[in-house]
C-alpha cells in the first residue's frame, strides 16, 4: 500500500493538470465508479500501482495498490481513509 498526503493552491488547477501529468509520465485514468468519493477524485493506474486521488478530503490524499488490485478495491480503502477524517 502506498499512501501520501497533497498539497496543492487552487483545486480546479490541479483538477484540470493532474491527469495529464499522469498520462505524460505514462500512465492512465481510469475510468472507475468513485462510490461515494468526490467527483474531483481520481483513479489511476501507473507503473502497476492503482492509485486512488482525493484533492477534497480535510487532508487531500492519495492511496494505492500495486499488483492485481481491482480498482474497486482502492476506491474502499479511500473511502475509509476519507471517512476516518470526519
Amino acid at each position: 500500500m502506498v499512501l501520501s498526503t497533497i498539497t496543492y493552491t487552487n483545486l480546479d488547477t490541479i483538477v484540470r493538470d493532474y491527469p495529464s501529468n499522469i498520462e505524460n509520465n505514462g500512465g492512465d485514468i481510469l475510468d472507475t465508479d468513485l462510490g461515494s468519493l468526490p467527483a474531483t477524485s481520481l483513479i489511476a493506474r501507473q507503473n502497476g500501482v492503482v492509485t486512488v486521488t482525493v484533492f477534497e478530503a480535510d487532508t487531500p490524499f492519495a492511496v494505492g495498490f500495486g499488483g492485481d488490485v481491482a480498482p474497486a478495491k482502492v476506491v474502499a480503502a479511500a473511502e475509509a481513509l476519507l471517512n476516518s477524517q470526519s
